[in-house]
């Protein structure tokens, strides 16, 4: 009995962590070190750097629907969610595997 309610519990966590669950990042933080180079920190580069992040959020949380399971499994791996994980990296990603998906190349003999 209770080796099912561990299992029930741990199913449950793992069903509700699907590609439809769109990321939460750290744009603060990743723009942060990104602004600072060899210990000197540039406003600049933070502004630069959120206005980036807020341009890719805005875009990706708009059409995150219309992703493929495939494509958002993958980009969600690829940018992973450490703290250098960024939504314009995210775009990026979406955006080139929507292309190479669109133009699939076939080996031919």
């Amino acid at each position: 009995m209770r080796g099912w309610i561990v299992f029930g519990v741990v199913a449950l966590f793992v069903g509700s962590a699907n590609a439809a669950d769109f990321p939460r990042y750290d744009p603060e933080g990743y723009c942060k070190a990104y602004a600072t180079d060899d210990g000197l920190y540039s406003s600049e580069s933070y502004n630069y750097c959120i206005g980036d992040e807020q341009q890719a959020y805005d875009a990706v949380k708009e059409s995150w629907g219309e992703y493929p399971d495939q494509v958002t499994d993958y980009c969600l791996d690829y940018v992973g969610y450490d703290a250098d994980a960024s939504y314009e990296s995210l775009q990026y990603c979406l955006k080139d595997e929507m292309q190479a998906l669109a133009g699939k190349k076939a080996f031919k003999f």
